[in-house]
């Protein structure tokens, strides 16, 4: 044997001595294995084999030249207390730079760390890949204790090559001021919006992320527009919340920032946004509004018909172009309008109905199934309409109380006893003097005058109703048909739904069906209007103080998404004299003449000049 290297150790100088050193001597080798060696040799070959197999395995050299450890990555990190770094690694390489695959490291903790892929949380190895990269298993975890330095060692196993890695522990990263809610609103122009823009502190501490910190002083200051704002300082509540007094817009663009001074913060301040509109004509009490399928509409007191939102086959100005703000549609002078599902409809004082949207079932009652962007006359001969309803068909009330319906009838929602879509308005198949008509869905209901209630078509309680079909209900004075679900309302105020609930549309607090009129779970409100539109899961109604609140699914106006089983106030303060709820989006005009809408806005239903979507109310751009 040769003698020993400086550096290498007597095994390693075996190694260099059989090993070959050209490839044709390696395949000479490799071939002499796999033959079935002469008798005499036979030990001989058994040794040289497995010395060369010993070598190759051998973790402290390849091809005679010596390992290296280099870090590759994980080094110098900052992190909270009790947070992950992200796991270190590092790269094995030769003398002479070149990666070696194969090679067993094993990482330790050093100092305060846990690897959390070894059971005592403190040593882990893996094996270089090709690349020569070994990347320690599991997570990288910092031991329980306050802030300092951790530390952790990889070492190639079975040597003292090794390298060690240093990252720092820190209690928190600072405060932060974060908005909380009260963004991108809009207003009619000297009005305040509707939610006074709010921000909220919280801790950047991994132990507590994004707690609340109580009784920190918030600035807010006004950035651009012109508007003004009241409270301008407020300290934090216990959940970290300080809201500004009010805001009140300027024209166009305002803006508005919020900063604190405690000495924790870290960043500069958030920033606000809404816009000031134009108050221009109004949409005052006394008006009508009807919204259906991304759309709405409203007269104003002139009889004046305007609209905004999706014109795809709907019609909004004459065209299936949508608009984000109220257009003038070419009409004649209405009364009052209604609207549901895709379809709308106005009526004059002379009793003449005109409707457009989607005809494909003939809903639009000219006698033809073309889409009509613009108000066409039903064909309803000597018939005098009192008021039409609309849902996924219409129906309207003749001066005498009689009923007609018209348009899809699958479901039997026309009440002729068929199942045939009309073109034009047909009679029910009874006698009945109706008050009032509700249509929505596949449903239509009837009330008498001594408020019996009468449905058919899809009928909550199951099945399909051909002809009005007597309901037991309390006496109500007015009732609203929904997608799938209907209420009434006593003339004590007191509502009661029922249907399906899968969203709480019904609003006494479960999510089933129900098939008979349940009690809405409104404490001590006492509701004077409701509405639930025509093809919607949802619910709203009015109280005696002008307030509104939601149930159900979609625009609830609480600004929180997902449902609500019970009814849920609508935020910013403001009172209304009449709501409408759409498919997804609910308009309403408040005591202050301006028309308010919340909700789904993909398509500009909400007439605030955007397609931005709103929990809160914002004002509609007055034309």
């Amino acid at each position: 044997m040769h003698g020993v290297t400086a550096g290498s150790s007597p095994r390693q100088e075996e190694c260099r001595e059989i090993e070959p050193t050209s490839s044709p001597e390696k395949g000479a080798l490799a071939a002499h294995a796999t033959q079935r060696p002469p008798a005499l040799g036979r030990w001989a070959a058994i040794a040289a084999i497995a010395a060369a197999v010993a070598c190759s395995a051998d973790p402290f050299s390849t091809n005679g030249s010596t390992l290296r450890l280099i870090k590759h990555s994980g080094d110098h990190q900052v992190a909270t207390v009790a947070q992950g770094l992200a796991v270190p690694s590092v790269l094995v390489s030769d003398a002479n730079g070149r990666a070696v695959s194969g090679i067993k490291v094993t990482f330790s903790n050093a100092l305060n760390s846990w690897l959390s892929a070894d059971e005592q949380r403190s040593v882990v190895s893996t094996l270089s890949g090709a690349d020569g990269v070994a990347t320690m298993p599991g997570s990288w975890l910092v031991l329980a204790g306050g802030p300092g330095a951790v530390a952790i060692t990889a070492t190639i196993t079975g040597t003292q090559t090794y390298v060690t890695f240093n990252s720092t522990v820190v209690l928190f990263l600072g405060w932060q001021v974060q908005i909380n809610d009260g963004n991108n609103q809009s207003a009619v122009n000297g009005r305040a919006v509707a939610i006074p823009p709010s921000a909220r502190v919280v801790t950047g501490a991994a132990l507590w992320p994004n707690s609340g910190i109580a009784g920190v002083p918030v600035t807010f200051t006004v950035a651009g527009g012109g508007g003004s704002i009241s409270g301008a300082t407020a300290v934090t509540d216990s959940n970290g919340v300080a809201r500004v007094g009010s805001w009140t817009l300027g024209a166009g663009t305002n803006l508005l920032s919020a900063a604190s001074s405690a000495p924790q913060i870290t960043g500069g301040p958030v920033s606000y946004a809404a816009t000031g509109t134009s108050s221009g004509g109004s949409f005052s009490t006394g008006a009508h509004l009807a919204a259906g399928f991304q759309t709405t509409c409203a007269l104003d007191n002139s009889g004046a018909l305007f609209c905004w939102g999706g014109g795809y086959n709907f019609g909004v100005d004459g065209t299936t172009v949508s608009h984000s703000a109220p257009v003038s549609i070419s009409a004649p002078t209405f009364a009052a309008i209604s609207g549901g599902s895709i379809y709308r409809c106005g009526l004059t004082s002379a009793g003449a109905a005109y409707c457009w949207g989607d005809n494909l079932f003939g809903d639009v009652g000219d006698g033809t199934s073309t889409p009509r962007v613009s108000p066409t006359a039903v064909i309803q001969g000597p018939l005098a309409f009192a008021a039409v309803a609309v849902g996924g068909h219409l129906c309207g009330l003749s001066s005498d109380s009689s009923a007609y319906c018209w348009g899809y009838n699958r479901d039997g929602g026309l009440g002729d006893g068929t199942t045939t879509d009309r073109l034009t308005p047909v009679a029910l198949a009874s006698g009945i003097a109706f008050k009032s008509l509700a249509a929505g869905g596949n449903l239509t209901c009837g009330l008498t005058a001594t408020g019996t209630l009468y449905c058919w078509g899809a009928l909550p309680a199951g099945g399909n109703a051909l002809t009005p079909t007597l309901v037991p209900a309390p006496a109500f004075a007015s009732v609203v048909v929904g997608g799938a679900h209907l209420c009434g309302l006593t003339s004590a105020g007191a509502a009661y739904c029922w249907g399906d609930s899968g969203s709480g549309q019904v609003g006494d607090g479960t999510y089933y069906h129900h098939p008979a009129p349940t009690a809405v779970a409104q404490g001590n409100l006492v509701f004077t209007s409701l509405t639930a539109g025509g093809s919607v899961d949802a619910t709203c109604g009015l109280t005696s103080t002008g307030a509104a609140y939601c149930w159900g699914y979609g625009a609830l106006g609480d600004n929180q998404g997902g449902t609500r089983s019970t009814p849920s106030l609508v935020l910013g303060g403001l009172t209304f004299t009449q709501l409408t709820l759409g498919y997804d989006h609910v308009c309403g005009i408040a005591t202050d003449q301006v028309t308010y809408c919340w909700g789904s806005n993909a398509y500009g239903q909400l007439g605030d000049g955007t397609t931005i979507e709103r929990y809160t109310p914002v004002a509609v751009m007055h034309p």
